[in-house]
């Protein structure tokens, strides 16, 4: 059952590809529960939590449209380190608006810049799943591994914010997606 799996990360680069993208996916998994948690343990509002966090959303549906065309004009590696630093600003913001009580309007602003700047890691690997793989049952092996990926991803995330939430601080919890953004995107 794992022989496949073996057999393509077996592929020159792509195990080194596919682990650096699980790191710079998982702030898309951990950022809006990640701002809804801090900002209501901020300011007691989840209605105001789920406004801030909904700019995420909403710049992210614009923003990665725009990832993929620039990446596809300059390559990913350009992309993904604006990207990374562009989300780490934003959720500095993000974590500045919070601590100094200006959730209006500078938390908004910096959700809005870590939505739009979240790096699309997901798309670029499985770009790059098409670039390596020699033939289509390869590359159809590769997009069913980073499906696992991606639902790794989305049991880990949430868990993890959520543990550090409660745990430590809620802005633990955005910093570290921050990390893993500027890390995994970098190393991607």
């Amino acid at each position: 059952m794992l022989a496949p799996y073996r057999r393509i990360l077996a592929i020159p680069g792509a195990l080194a590809f596919s682990l650096t993208g699980l790191v710079a996916r998982f702030p898309i998994s951990m950022t809006g529960l990640g701002m809804v948690l801090l900002v209501e343990s901020r300011t007691g509002s989840y209605g105001l939590a789920g406004a801030v966090s909904a700019c995420v959303g909403v710049a992210g549906a614009v923003g990665s449209p725009l990832q993929g065309r620039l990446a596809d004009r300059v390559g990913q590696g350009r992309v993904l380190l604006v990207a990374a630093a562009v989300f780490a600003v934003g959720l500095a913001l993000v974590l500045v608006a919070a601590s100094t009580d200006r959730v209006v309007p500078l938390g908004f602003v910096g959700a809005a810049l870590a939505g739009a700047g979240l790096p699309q890691a997901g798309a670029m690997v499985r770009t790059r799943w098409r670039h390596v793989a020699p033939d289509r049952a390869t590359m159809q092996t590769g997009f069913a591994f980073e499906a696992v990926v991606d639902e790794v991803v989305f049991i880990v995330g949430p868990v993890a914010v959520v543990a550090l939430a409660t745990g430590l601080d809620p802005a633990v919890a955005l910093v570290l997606a921050g990390g893993l953004a500027v890390v995994g995107g970098a190393a991607l």
